[in-house]
């Protein structure tokens, strides 16, 4: 059985959004300390007056504070008014900033192919303007995106290229972010001792500029702590958990996706101990706030469904997983690909449980269809 936690990327596009004008240092607040009604109100007089550039900032303002909520749909659709009136501009570094941020937005709507549209106009902007920052951002957001999708030869190329842009110029926030982005991607290619290299990495970087308590800090320490589950050093993996679990919940609020994510991992981690009673309730808590923030459909719900039917398979509740293992597998397909690793897992979870009950002509073609998508992945 293949129990899936979830690695947490750090966005490139943060340093896109420290090029924004600043106000009240915008850029300092706790993310759930924001106001949007000081944007709304600005928005609405901008709108009145005809004031596009005012227009234009609010917006993005707003886009801002609804990403950083982890409410991706309000900042997709605040990000998709600026693009509309950027294009009928001439400026060309404004509308690579847009493109990489409303790509980085659909990116963790799990809305893979319009986040590779975006993302690479942004890129052949920023190619011919020279604009170097929007260059690193859309490299690095077109790694997330392909890790994302399982394609991991082709992150690891785009991660090295935003690594090599941010060292030449010196921008410590992006290297930390390309270090901890190849670790992932190093990770998932079973290269663990490269991964531990690049997670402590960007764990000391993110430190040194931003102190203990950052989000950033928060996913280096989720990483590592997966990377340990991996290899089955539990007593170091759950102190990182729970450290990376409580930033967040300070910083980012209790219904942020990414204390989803610790809560999944933080159970995962519980599931493999065997200490059931205490995985369930974290699972349905993590569940419950990625199906009201991102969506029924999303991956990252397909992972919490695939994980609470795992740990009820494990207790012989093979009624309660199967229909979560059938929702998981259903969800993937649709939003990865037939051939995306993590499908792979859905169809061996699923045979697995059938495996259990003696099922053994239902699990044998999935058992199958499973090792060929392995097999397929493995030699490209």
């Amino acid at each position: 059985m293949i129990q899936i936690h979830k690695n947490q990327t750090n966005s490139a596009q943060a340093s896109n959004y420290e090029t924004e004008l600043n106000l009240e240092n915008f850029d300092q607040i706790t993310p759930k300390k924001h106001n949007p009604k000081i944007y709304q109100k600005l928005l609405k007089k901008a709108q009145y007056i005809g004031d596009k550039q005012s227009e234009v900032f609010a917006l993005g303002r707003l886009a801002m504070i609804y990403q950083s909520w982890g409410q991706y749909r309000e900042a997709v659709q605040y990000l998709q008014q600026q693009l509309v009136i950027i294009r009928e501009t001439n400026d060309r570094y404004s509308l690579a900033n847009t493109l990489g941020n409303l790509g980085a937005a659909y990116q963790s709507l799990g809305q893979y192919q319009e986040a590779i549209s975006h993302l690479q106009e942004q890129l052949a902007i920023a190619q011919e303007i020279g604009d170097i920052l929007a260059l690193a951002n859309a490299f690095g957001n077109l790694g997330i995106t392909y890790q994302s999708l399982g394609k991991y030869q082709q992150a690891i190329e785009y991660f090295q290229k935003q690594l090599e842009i941010a060292q030449q110029i010196g921008d410590k926030t992006s290297e930390a972010n390309a270090s901890s982005n190849l670790g992932i991607s190093y990770q998932y290619q079973g290269d663990f001792a490269q991964a531990e290299s690049l997670f402590l990495q960007g764990l000391k970087i993110h430190e040194e500029l931003f102190g203990c308590n950052n989000p950033s800090v928060a996913s280096n320490l989720n990483n590592l702590a997966s990377l340990y589950q991996d290899q089955g050093r539990y007593t170091e993996a759950e102190p990182l958990f729970l450290r990376s679990l409580a930033i967040r919940e300070k910083l980012l609020g209790k219904e942020h996706p990414y204390v989803a994510t610790s809560l999944n991992n933080l159970a995962s981690l519980y599931c493999a101990q065997g200490k059931y009673a205490e995985a369930e309730p974290l699972f349905l808590h993590s569940l419950e706030i990625t199906e009201k923030q991102l969506g029924s459909d999303h991956p990252d719900v397909a992972t919490s469904l695939n994980n609470l039917a795992l740990l009820y398979d494990s207790q012989g509740k093979y009624a309660e997983a199967e229909p979560l293992f059938l929702r998981a597998l259903a969800i993937t397909e649709k939003q990865l690909g037939e051939e995306h690793p993590d499908v792979a897992n859905s169809f061996n979870n699923l045979a697995g449980l059938y495996y259990d009950q003696g099922k053994y002509a239902e699990a044998e073609p999935l058992f199958l269809r499973s090792l060929a998508i392995t097999e397929k992945q493995l030699s490209t």
